[in-house]
């Protein structure tokens, strides 16, 4: 932009002096700085994303132009929504294709005391970030939560643009062929938007049909379960089914944050002493565990917690 300004200055002060304009000399340079401008909106679009932060002017965008609008549920604590701000969305590739097929809302999603808004909450919004394209009504295609790098998400909200492996499309193969796999794909979707009860029916019944995860779906499911039940405040819940999980499945690869998730839901359910006691059971069993730095600091701020109060 700066060349072009310099552009433009040069081309008035050589006007100036010389004092020798014809009118296609005048043409001439009106057509330049017209042909300036066209090339500098070209160089924005290219290496900057159009975007809302409020879903009512995106709602009037998408209506005009006939396109989706893409919501960024993010918070300013989030480490994965900052990821993808500084390297997905910085992204030459990504932003021509926001620009080309979406409307792009991003929209904070904590007020003040770091709580969920209205509108996120009206979403089921259950971590950050949660990506939700929806059509211009507001009615929800799909969503997707979590860092997701340029070809993950490109790939990701092209399929669902088209309607493909989105809610709805698992659910119209349900219906053709059941699965194992297609209930757990469904109570993720449902999970992740706050469908509680019906994301737990599709994970009974997956594991029913998985039941010695033979497929490897039985032990996602509780895991999906138990952090389905956290992500609800139900703690109790939760502390059961991770301890299910362990007892039934040692060898699956979530164990060890299993062990955590229990230490984190006895403190959350107020049963610090208890946290204490986990925590501590989580480094003997886990010693050479990256974790155990962690283990060790949330021993110290449950104590801590417990001398100030």
């Amino acid at each position: 932009m700066n060349n072009n300004i310099n552009n433009f200055r040069n081309m008035r002060e050589a006007k100036k002096n010389s004092r020798m304009h014809s009118g296609a000399l005048t043409r001439f340079f009106f057509m330049s700085s017209a042909a300036l401008a066209i090339i500098s909106a070209a160089n924005v679009s290219a290496t900057e994303v159009r975007k809302y932060n409020n879903f009512a002017e995106a709602q009037t965008a998408a209506k005009e132009a006939n396109l989706p609008i893409l919501i960024d549920f993010y918070t300013d604590w989030c480490k994965y929504c900052k990821q993808m701000d500084t390297a997905t969305f910085a992204d030459p590739k990504v932003i021509t294709w926001l620009n080309k097929n979406v409307i792009f809302a991003k929209i904070d999603s904590e007020d003040e005391n770091k709580d969920r808004t209205a509108f996120a909450e009206s979403y089921g919004v259950r971590g950050y970030p949660t990506f939700a394209l929806v059509r211009a009504d507001g009615s929800e295609l799909d969503r997707a939560v979590g860092f997701l790098d340029s070809e993950h998400f490109i790939t990701t909200f092209t399929e669902y643009k088209n309607d493909q492996n989105t809610l709805n499309d698992f659910l119209r193969r349900l219906d053709k062929q059941p699965s194992a796999k297609l209930h757990y794909d469904i109570g993720e979707k449902l999970r992740w938007r706050g469908k509680s009860a019906e994301a737990e029916a599709h994970f009974a019944s997956a594991i029913s049909l998985d039941k010695d995860n033979s497929a490897g779906i039985a032990a996602d499911c509780k895991w999906s379960l138990a952090d389905l039940a956290r992500r609800d405040k139900n703690y109790p819940a939760a502390i059961k089914r991770y301890k299910e999980l362990i007892a039934s499945f040692p060898d699956y690869e979530k164990v060890t944050d299993a062990h955590l998730y229990v230490g984190l839901c006895l403190r959350d359910a107020g049963q610090r002493q208890e946290a204490i006691a986990q925590f501590e059971r989580f480094k003997a069993l886990f010693p050479d565990s990256e974790d155990v730095e962690y283990a060790d600091k949330k021993i110290k701020q449950i104590k801590e917690d417990i001398e100030g109060s």
